[in-house]
């Protein structure tokens, strides 16, 4: 699976405290991560908990996280 340059320079800029490229990466991976989530949990309103779980973390993280790549990172993360 290769990495996103997109991707890669959202979250270079999410660890620049930039919120707009947060809510750019969290509009493209939202809808995903939710089926995704709901196919573990099978309830759409803890599916959407464990995707806003997720990408609270990342931003709390933020400045402490290396990611190599950021599908993958949220996908496993949702896991």
């Amino acid at each position: 699976m290769q990495p996103s340059v997109d991707d890669n320079l959202l979250f270079l800029r999410i660890q620049q405290n930039n919120r707009d490229a947060f809510n750019a990466l969290f509009v493209r991976y939202y809808t995903r991560l939710c089926v995704l989530a709901d196919t573990f949990v099978k309830n759409k309103e803890d599916a959407e908990e464990v995707v806003a779980d997720v990408f609270f973390t990342l931003w709390k993280s933020r400045n402490s996280l290396t990611i190599q790549n950021m599908q993958a990172y949220l996908y496993s993360s949702v896991k």
